[in-house]
């Protein structure tokens, strides 16, 4: 079920061996998206937060309104990744998320 927060692409399939860099356009929320951050949590285990072994390394970066995500990889056969990305829009903390599936 989809969710206004949710991206309109929403689910994402990757291989267990592929490395994917995800971008997020803000465009619709905001030109100038700041303090980007993200975390992202196996739902196949109760929503435990994976990000320091899926996205091991780099940071988010802005450019315009796109917010580019470090590269996501190492994922588990079956399991499902929720892709939080929180970012600061004036004096408001806002938080969009994506579904990552991962296959063979």
């Amino acid at each position: 079920m989809s969710t206004p927060r949710e991206v309109k692409q929403g689910s994402q399939t990757q291989g267990i061996d592929e490395t994917v860099t995800y971008s997020v356009d803000f465009t619709n929320w905001t030109a100038s998206p700041a303090s980007p951050s993200v975390i992202v949590k196996d739902v196949s285990v109760g929503g435990t937060d994976v990000t320091t072994i899926v996205m091991p390394s780099g940071s988010p970066s802005v450019s315009g309104a796109v917010v580019t995500l470090p590269p996501l990889k190492l994922l588990t056969i079956h399991h499902r990744y929720r892709v939080e990305t929180k970012i600061v829009m004036g004096t408001d903390l806002c938080e969009c998320f994506f579904w990552v599936d991962a296959e063979l």
